[in-house]
């Protein structure tokens, strides 16, 4: 267990693991759903999962939706890699604009949860279905996720193959 918290970086601390134990926290106070505990690093593997997932949520849902109302703007992404190369501050200013997200996306997050426990109850949903239910958001929200992943890459590769 020391092994595996040794070599999680405050980045993933910040933005998976804390967000995660949070939305978990929240959930059960909230009567919305119980993840249980079995151990305390299986619970450490479940809040880093749940927090992968709010962050997914926020990178792939939310920060879009901000963008595309103007509440927040994003520069060329091929300025943020120079800027980011000449003022090491921006990294830190990152981590914490990602764990900003990732909080306002673990409250968007139990909102949805509390609105799909309500609608349960109103259209007598099966445990079945909203579990299957929510394996496919979970499967088309972390295919939106790769292809953002795989366009980062492919944006810094052209990036610096344009460098003299």
């Amino acid at each position: 267990m020391g092994d595996i918290a040794a070599k999680l970086s405050s980045y993933n601390i910040f933005t998976n693991l804390i967000p995660g134990a949070v939305f978990a926290f929240i959930m059960k106070r909230l009567d919305i759903y119980d993840f249980g505990s079995l151990s305390a690093v299986v619970d450490v593997i479940m809040y880093y999962f749940l927090g992968v997932v709010v962050s997914r949520v926020g990178s792939v849902i939310l920060q879009p939706v901000l963008n595309g109302i103007g509440f927040v703007k994003h520069d060329d992404y091929s300025k943020f890699i120079v800027a980011e190369s000449k003022d090491p501050k921006i990294a830190v200013f990152l981590e914490s604009s990602n764990l900003y997200r990732s909080i306002c996306s673990v409250l968007l997050t139990t909102l949805a949860a509390y609105g799909v426990k309500l609608a349960a109850g109103y259209f007598a949903w099966s445990l079945r279905s909203i579990e299957l239910g929510t394996v496919i958001f979970l499967l088309v929200l972390f295919l939106l996720s790769y292809r953002k992943q795989t366009m980062f890459i492919e944006n810094r590769v052209q990036h610096h193959n344009q460098q003299p």
